[in-house]
């Protein structure tokens, strides 16, 4: 059994709108993020730890811009990365993640996406960790511009 770890990040700049979508889930606030998919920077950083575990390159190489459709939902993007991916033989160990967002505050939601995660993943949600942070007014996320996801995972491949 070999031990891997993925690191992942992604960004989305943010506009005034009717929602952002984080861990697949919906959160209703004031903003959404400019993309062309749904936006989801949290489940494009998971997908991009995953990828990096098992050395599969990132997301932009199994989905390139140019061939999303607008609007996508990121959890088609996940179950194509987890089908391709089964293969592999790897078991997620446990997920951390860090969203950097200054407004809205997501602690109600920190338990809520773990739980969704866990359930996309079909985990027990004890091995997923969701943490939310702000800039405190400072930079690009204090000042309401961008939102940032970071992933990192631990895997266990079959030798």
């Amino acid at each position: 059994m070999a031990v891997r770890i993925g690191l992942g990040s992604d960004l989305h700049r943010l506009k005034p709108g009717d929602g952002i979508r984080l861990g697949g889930l919906d959160i209703p606030c004031s903003l959404s993020c400019i993309a062309v998919s749904d936006g989801d920077v949290l489940l494009h950083a998971l997908i991009d730890a995953w990828l990096g575990a098992l050395g599969l390159g990132d997301i932009g190489d199994h989905f390139p811009e140019s061939s999303v459709v607008p609007g996508t939902d990121s959890r088609f993007f996940l179950e194509k990365i987890l089908t391709l991916s089964s293969r592999e033989k790897a078991r997620i160990v446990n997920i951390d993640c860090i969203i950097e967002l200054e407004r809205p505050k997501l602690g109600e939601w920190k338990k809520k996406i773990g739980a969704n995660l866990a359930d996309l993943l079909e985990l027990a949600p004890a091995k997923i960790n969701v943490k939310a942070k702000t800039a405190e007014g400072m930079g690009q996320v204090g000042n309401g511009l961008v939102i940032i996801a970071r992933t990192v995972l631990l895997v266990e491949v079959d030798a």
